[in-house]
């Protein structure tokens, strides 16, 4: 593949993560090496490829996209959103529409894709499979689909939960929250730092084998997943343990060897 990853990530700063960079970076390198793979298969040039970018945020995936040279639709329900990236897009290729998953027209979304993204989305919806399938309805015949799912009993949400037990019986003392404001992550946060503006909890939990039979419902091929980390982004363990990038990279490696159950989430592909 003859595009520069770290090329993207200068230039494209706000694509980044100040606490999760090489994450971030990963996650756009196996996406569009997925793509570049498939638009070989399929004969067609960048420009050709149009990618449907889901519940896009603020841009991190469909800026980089675009720098890449492929067409890019990215769609979201948060005006906030949807308002910084066009602030940030400087990209023809690149354009963006309001949509709101539960009651916007599917039909309405213009024309076919050759790859759709849904990444960092389907853990929020309770009726992911069907919200999924309405999208592929917009594929390409053939058709790319990418994504990125945390693993719903991976230690990072372990933690989660358990802050939240401890949070709901102890959240008023001063002791708490002095030892929650020293385990932020950072003191201040942007619009940069989140993947949207309007970031919504996690109502579906996928386990490995539910991930599995989503993805067999869908009748999908050539299914690819990676894992993608073991403890970054957990509680405590990444302000103490994994507050260098040296120490991510290892957390990163480590979930490469690791059953897939036990990480803390994949990028998938099919």
């Amino acid at each position: 593949m003859d595009i520069d990853i770290d090329r993207i990530f200068t230039e494209l700063p706000q694509v980044g993560h100040a606490n999760f960079q090489d994450l971030f970076k990963d996650r756009v390198r196996f996406f569009i090496e997925q793509i570049e793979t498939f638009r070989s298969e399929i004969g067609k040039s960048r420009e050709e490829i149009r990618i449907l970018d889901v519940a896009c945020g603020v841009g991190k995936n469909a800026l980089a996209f675009a720098h890449t040279g492929y067409q890019v639709l990215g769609i979201d329900n948060g005006s906030e959103s949807l308002e910084y990236l066009d602030k940030e897009n400087s990209f023809p290729n690149l354009q963006t529409y309001f949509f709101d998953l539960y009651e916007s027209d599917y039909d309405s979304i213009p024309g076919e894709f050759d790859v759709i993204v849904v990444a960092a989305i389907l853990e929020h919806l309770e009726n992911s499979g069907e919200i999924l399938g309405n999208f592929i309805g917009h594929a390409s015949k053939p058709c790319l689909i990418l994504g990125d799912l945390p693993n719903g009993y991976g230690a990072a949400e372990w933690v989660h939960w358990v802050r939240k037990k401890v949070r709901r019986s102890w959240g008023e003392t001063e002791t708490y929250q002095r030892v929650s404001e020293s385990l932020r992550y950072k003191k201040e946060y942007n619009e940069t730092d989140s993947v949207t503006l309007t970031d919504t909890p996690h109502v579906h939990d996928f386990s490995w084998p539910m991930l599995k039979a989503l993805l067999s419902h869908q009748e999908l091929e050539s299914i690819r997943i990676r894992n993608v980390d073991f403890l970054i982004g957990t509680p405590v363990i990444q302000k103490v343990v994994l507050g260098t990038r040296a120490a991510q990279r290892a957390d990163v490696a480590l979930a490469q060897i690791l059953p897939r159950w036990m990480v803390n989430g994949w990028f998938l592909s099919g």
